[in-house]
């Protein structure tokens, strides 16, 4: 089994300190047992002391963004507002 998960604090606006997801990669062996959920679920702002939480995920990778959209994460007004038209990824 292989996972990677990196994860850091930044903040985001009127010193709103978030946690920012950087990159969760399960081998595919390993997905649709729970562990994805389990990761998110460690790192949840509440748990961490922070007011947000915020990742972002590559637009191609829609077995991502479906994992994501289980789990009640939505695009963020950031992607829309920041962002061109053109960027290859979402921010949730």
């Amino acid at each position: 089994m292989y996972c990677t998960l990196q994860v850091c604090s930044c903040l985001l606006g009127e010193d709103v300190l978030s946690v920012y997801v950087y990159e969760i990669q399960l081998e595919s062996t390993s997905q649709g047992n729970g562990l994805g959920k389990f990761l998110m679920q460690l790192i949840e702002p509440r748990k961490c002391q922070m007011r947000s939480m915020m990742l972002t995920v590559q637009k191609p990778n829609t077995e991502a963004m479906a994992f994501y959209n289980k789990l009640r994460y939505a695009i963020s007004y950031l992607t829309i507002t920041s962002g061109s038209a053109d960027q290859d990824w979402y921010k949730l």
